[in-house]
């Protein structure tokens, strides 16, 4: 039997009203695959994803809630997979965080993030997911359906 190792730290979460686990920057590149380089471009000099604790000096790790990896694993899926330019669609990044601080992990479960033309998002059922004909492809071209999925991808496992 494996040993599953425990990342992050427990910090206060006032505007949750408990507790959340945090992690650190090196444990979010495992996480997300994304780069050392990509991670710091994204948080700190697009700023398009806010660690939840930046780092405060040289040396020291910012540190991310599930919400915000989650985040750089979606925004890796659309940067890598479908070709996506990331700095136009700071607007939808900025709403799935919203809207994936309004809820709790494991209330993901048997949801997915339905994305539309690029612009807004949101949590639906699994089940009430149905496909249109017309799906954007990885290949990168421009999406003829408004809408998309890509459930499979935004897992992190």
């Amino acid at each position: 039997m494996g040993v599953i190792p425990v990342l992050g730290e427990w910090v206060s979460c006032p505007f949750l009203g408990g507790w959340m686990r945090l992690v650190r920057s090196r444990e979010v590149l495992q996480l997300t695959g994304l780069t050392a380089d990509q991670l710091r471009e994204w948080t700190v000099r697009r700023a398009l994803i806010q660690p939840d604790e930046p780092a405060q000096k040289r040396g020291v790790e910012a540190k991310f809630s599930w919400q915000a990896v989650l985040l750089l694993r979606l925004a890796m899926v659309l940067r890598t997979r479908f070709h996506v330019e990331l700095q136009p669609h700071r607007e939808l990044l900025a709403a799935a965080r919203e809207l994936l601080d309004n809820v709790s992990f494991p209330t993901l479960w048997g949801r997915t993030l339905a994305i539309y033309d690029l612009r807004r998002c949101e949590l639906i059922p699994l089940r009430a997911f149905v496909a249109p004909k017309r799906m954007l492809s990885s290949s990168g071209s421009t999406p003829t359906s408004s809408y998309y999925h890509m459930a499979s991808d935004c897992l992190i496992q």
